[in-house]
């Protein structure tokens, strides 16, 4: 059911370890993380927890993507954020205490190993790094307002289609430490042409279109679910034309 890579026996062979808060650890630390975690699996469309939920620790994704989305008063959905294999999640609710701000939903097939909150506290107390690390990915984060500058009314479509693929690249293949790259950046869109028109607030009549003058334009190729920008650095640099 699920097309999932083998599951690492222990966290230090994880190929997510080095890009994750938890690298702080030393092979000490991280044997103790491997007795410690609970792993769970997730087919698309289910949810590995939901807003208000109390958080119950830190998730660490192993493998897929996930749709960070949150619900209005009016039951309106914003999605604001994909989180790929290599990522934490949920650390901004357990460190401030308060029930999840958003729904966490696997795009794809998903292995998500969760650390509680008594084995976290205790971790960070023997590890004081940890916690060094997760005070940086913090201070980092956008958080929430990542989605604004995706659904921004004062922002047209184009652009904000332009941000959520600059977005989506950089995530999945830090494209963007490379803008002088020549040679093209390619990835596998995780989301479905609805959750791309949730996510920049645009019809979809209106994203087929922008997507379409993109592709005339020669900034975004689209093969299916495959995305090619053959040029990042001129898409970059579009992101900053016409935005007022």
């Amino acid at each position: 059911m699920f097309d999932l890579r083998p599951m690492p026996k222990n966290c230090a062979d994880c190929a997510t370890c080095p890009k994750v808060e938890w690298s702080e650890l030393g092979q000490e630390g991280l044997d103790h993380l491997t007795r410690v975690r609970r792993t769970f699996e997730y087919q698309p469309g289910e949810s590995v927890f939901h807003q208000n939920d109390d958080p119950k620790g830190i998730y660490c994704i192993e493998h897929g993507n996930i749709l960070l989305r949150g619900f209005d008063a009016f039951g309106h959905e914003t999605g604001f954020r994909v989180i790929v294999d290599g990522e934490t999640i949920g650390w901004r609710s357990f460190f401030a205490e308060q029930p999840h701000a958003a729904t966490a939903l696997a795009l794809t097939a998903c292995r998500v190993c969760l650390i509680s909150g008594t084995d976290l506290r205790a971790m960070m107390r023997d590890y004081p790094g940890l916690m060094q690390r997760f005070l940086k990915t913090l201070a980092r984060d956008r958080g929430p307002a990542e989605g604004l500058l995706l659904r921004s009314p004062q922002l047209p479509v184009r652009i904000r289609v332009i941000n959520l693929l600059l977005v989506l690249s950089r995530h999945i293949h830090d494209a963007d430490s490379g803008g002088g790259k020549k040679e093209p950046t390619r990835f596998t869109l995780p989301l479905k042409r609805q959750q791309i028109a949730s996510m920049v607030g645009a019809r979809n009549e209106t994203l087929s279109r922008t997507i379409a003058a993109l592709q005339e334009e020669g900034l975004v190729k689209f093969k299916g679910r495959e995305v090619v920008i053959p040029d990042y650095g001129r898409l970059k640099t579009e992101s900053e034309r016409d935005r007022w």
